[in-house]
């Protein structure tokens, strides 16, 4: 039986955790260190984009792109299945989200954007509130 064949079977038993050990096809690098690698670059992606809207290079980013990066980092850890995980990368995306909405409050107030931005910033501080919300109504 093969590696791969062995894999399948356990998984289909339940055995979900060889997935988190068994090296990633190609690469050399387990599961869980490609998800690592994953989650930083995600969290770096949303750090660069958020600092270059500051400094009002929109060429180089948008709001949509921003709040993409973080969720980025939700989906690594929801994929892992761990739920404590899983709760904690919530409220850091619901964190990040905050960062972004005030920072386009502060630049909306003094006239460098308009309504729309502060709503396309609002929308996902909501969802990500509305997510931190239902996992711990999901743990009680």
């Amino acid at each position: 039986m093969s590696k791969r064949t062995l894999v399948v079977a356990l998984l289909a038993v339940g055995a979900g955790w060889v997935a988190m050990t068994w090296a990633a096809e190609g690469s050399g690098k387990t599961v869980a260190e490609l998800r690592e690698a994953r989650l930083a670059l995600a969290k770096r992606g949303f750090d660069l984009s958020l600092e270059a809207y500051g400094k009002l290079e929109y060429d180089r980013t948008t709001l949509s792109e921003i709040a993409e990066w973080s969720k980025r980092a939700v989906e690594v850890e929801r994929q892992g299945g761990d739920k404590a995980k899983l709760r904690q990368s919530l409220e850091e995306h619901r964190d990040r989200m905050q960062r972004l909405f005030d920072m386009v409050v502060a630049m909306q107030k003094h006239g460098m954007l308009s309504e729309i931005d502060a709503i396309q910033a609002e929308y996902p501080l909501l969802e990500a509130e509305c997510w931190v919300a239902e996992a711990k109504s999901a743990s009680n």
